[in-house]
């Protein structure tokens, strides 16, 4: 695993890691649906030129979503 510290990024006098990868999950409900949870994920890493966006819907979708996001940061 990559760790990366920024001299400007402190936590109490403690150096916190500089961030490598963001994820943003907007969640919504279609009740038209059998499942009506719906979300779009949002994935950008140091390692990715452009962000990329996926859509689930399901809870498992977007736990697996999440799950292949990690799984590709642990790689790094």
């Amino acid at each position: 695993m990559i760790e990366q510290f920024a001299s400007e990024d402190t936590d109490g006098g403690k150096e916190v890691p500089r961030s490598l990868a963001t994820l943003v999950i907007n969640v919504w409900h279609e009740e038209e649906h059998t499942d009506p949870l719906r979300a779009r994920i949002t994935a950008k890493s140091e390692t990715t030129p452009e962000a990329t966006m996926t859509y689930a819907g399901s809870r498992e979708a977007i736990l697996a979503e999440v799950n292949r996001w990690l799984d590709g940061l642990a790689e790094a």
